[in-house]
């Protein structure tokens, strides 16, 4: 689906069609906290690359807290604390993710590149038929219902 989302406002898409008139208009925008995961990665004029991430596939009042005990959850970004406070951000420079550019300074590339502002929502939309009907995978998993 590309539908802007609701924080932007700026776009609209409206379906018209003159066989049928009344059967289309405004694309409906995505409901803001129907998303796995949101990535909102902003190149900022001091030249780094904020990369913020925010995870809403897990219901929260479901996992086993116990989990977060195991070694590998007891670090940032899989610990306890990042869970709940429900994103997570880090730095980067635009050199560190993306090949070809190293030799250039950071001045260089900003000044190619440019600030900008992105935001990616990853969705799923629907479980298998085999999930639905076995609703422990979705209590393994930790998994939110899905609402569609």
């Amino acid at each position: 689906m590309i539908v802007p989302p609701v924080e932007n406002s700026q776009y609209k898409i409206v379906l018209k069609s003159t066989i049928a008139p009344g059967e289309f208009g405004i694309a409906e925008v995505l409901i803001q906290d129907e998303y796995d995961y949101k990535v909102k990665a902003t190149l900022h004029d001091n030249k780094l690359l904020s990369i913020e991430v925010w995870r809403n596939e897990f219901d929260y009042n479901i996992i086993d807290l116990d989990l977060f005990n195991l070694h590998e959850m007891k670090t940032h970004p899989f610990d306890i604390e990042t869970f709940e406070k429900g994103y997570f951000k880090k730095n980067y420079l635009l050199k560190e993710l993306v090949p070809g550019l190293e030799g250039k300074t950071e001045e260089e590339i900003y000044e190619e590149i440019g600030p900008f502002e992105f935001t990616f929502y990853f969705m799923k939309s629907s479980m298998t038929k085999k999930d639905q009907r076995n609703s422990i995978i979705r209590i393994l998993m930790y998994m939110k219902e899905i609402n569609g």
